[in-house]
């Protein structure tokens, strides 16, 4: 797909991912407050589209951003558990230009003839 006053092709992709961590205890345990990063930083050519996440044992879920604009949840417990499951599924729509582009400047380092441009 060819985005408008552009000389290279673009990519339109929406893409969905999962991600799943479990931990199991050999005996139930107390768990602190968890942070987690699940999700990457949006910017002008990455697209938030969803993102759930579901823990296991129950916690309360705050979100907050950090100093570099990357999205951080807090999951913090009130039972003791002896495993903790986090679930996240996230989509993403990603809108770019294709790299090389034929307008790129040549890299920074030698490439063989065959693969120039």
């Amino acid at each position: 797909m060819q985005h408008p006053g552009s000389c290279g092709a673009f990519i339109d992709h929406a893409q969905d991912f999962s991600h799943k961590t479990t931990y199991r205890y050999r005996q139930p345990v107390s768990l602190g407050p968890h942070r987690l990063m699940l999700r990457p930083r949006e910017s002008r050519d990455l697209r938030l589209i969803s993102s759930d996440v579901a823990v296991t044992p129950d916690a309360v879920v705050t979100w907050a951003h950090d100093v570099f604009g990357n999205a951080v949840a807090t999951a913090s417990f009130q039972t003791l558990a002896d495993n903790l499951v986090i679930d996240s599924v996230t989509e993403l729509q990603h809108n770019a230009t294709a790299w090389p582009s034929s307008t790129s400047p040549l890299p920074p380092f030698s490439t063989p003839s065959d693969i120039r441009r």
